[in-house]
C-alpha cells in the first residue's frame, strides 16, 4: 500500500477546507497517495500535486512546510521523503502545510503564523 501524504492548506487569513477531506469531522485535512506524486520527489512536485487535487492555480505562489510548526518553507528543489511510512506528512497528526501566497509575496513566516493563530 502506498504511504499517505497528509496535508493542510492555509490562505493568508485562515485554514482552507480541502476538496477531499480524509475525515468527515476534519474538513481541513487532506490525504494524497505518495505513489501518485510523480518523481522526482521534490518539494515542487508535492506542491504541484496538492495544488492539482485542490484546484489551486499557480503552485509557484505556494509554500510547503514540513509541518504546521515549521517556520521556514522547503525550497522547491529540496528532496522530500514521501515513499516510506515515516516521511513528511506520513501521519494525520503531523501533516505538511501548504500555504497559498499572493504573487510577489515573500512573508512566508508571517502567513503561516497568522494561520496558526486563527486555528
Amino acid at each position: 500500500m502506498s504511504p499517505p501524504v497528509y496535508y493542510r492548506v492555509y490562505s493568508l487569513t485562515s485554514g482552507v477546507e480541502v476538496k477531499y477531506p480524509e475525515f468527515p469531522k476534519d474538513p481541513y485535512l487532506g490525504r494524497a497517495l505518495a505513489i501518485r506524486i510523480p518523481p522526482p520527489h521534490l518539494a515542487a512536485s508535492v506542491k504541484r500535486h496538492i495544488c492539482g487535487r485542490e484546484d489551486i492555480a499557480g503552485y509557484e505562489h505556494t509554500s510547503l512546510f514540513t509541518d504546521i510548526s515549521c517556520l521556514t518553507p522547503l525550497d522547491d528543489s529540496e528532496p522530500v521523503r514521501i515513499l516510506d511510512h515515516s516521511g513528511v506528512g506520513s501521519t494525520s497528526g503531523d501533516p505538511v502545510a501548504l500555504v497559498t501566497l499572493e504573487p510577489g509575496s515573500t512573508s512566508h513566516r508571517y502567513k503561516l503564523k497568522a494561520n496558526l493563530d486563527s486555528k
